[in-house]
């Protein structure tokens, strides 16, 4: 035998209720897009070590192991989360912190999408802040009495 071993593809409804298992992707790729003669980008979604992926139009996820009825349900509360989202997950965005006006820390976030999310703020009102120096003249550059800046690097010599 050459090639690949083959990977079972197990189907379940969003429900979590298990539906079918495919022997091989193969299988399950021609089951779900039969006009499909290319090859189709699956699985790219992985939590918990379990490879993943939401058909939408069929109303399924497909996982590439057998988690269980609660892990799935957590896979796909993860992958609805307005706050786990991938683009956070990237290092490479810099850290935000949130101080009062009085200058004390209160908040630090990965990444500037958090920072707006979980403050209630706007995005461009985080973005203008952290462009240019704020003025107390003008309070539209401190949003809900919140300073945000960038992160300091802790490099110790």
């Amino acid at each position: 035998m050459s090639g690949r071993p083959n990977q079972k593809v197990h189907i379940y409804s969003l429900d979590c209720a298990y539906i079918i298992s495919f022997d091989c992707i193969n299988d399950f790729r021609k089951h779900y897009w039969p006009e499909d003669i290319g090859k189709r980008p699956l699985f790219l979604k992985k939590e918990n070590g379990c490879e993943y992926e939401i058909i939408d139009e069929a109303e399924i996820i497909a996982l590439k192991c057998r988690p269980g009825r609660e892990a799935i349900r957590l896979i796909l509360a993860i992958d609805s989360s307005e706050y786990c989202k991938a683009q956070d997950q990237d290092d490479d965005y810099k850290p935000i912190e949130v101080y009062n006006l009085r200058g004390d820390l209160i908040a630090e976030f990965k990444t500037q999408r958090l920072a707006g999310l979980l403050c209630s703020v706007p995005l461009v009102r985080i973005s203008q802040q952290l462009t240019r120096k704020p003025s107390i003249k003008n309070k539209q550059v401190y949003p809900g009495g919140l300073i945000f800046k960038y992160k300091e690097n802790d490099t110790k010599d």
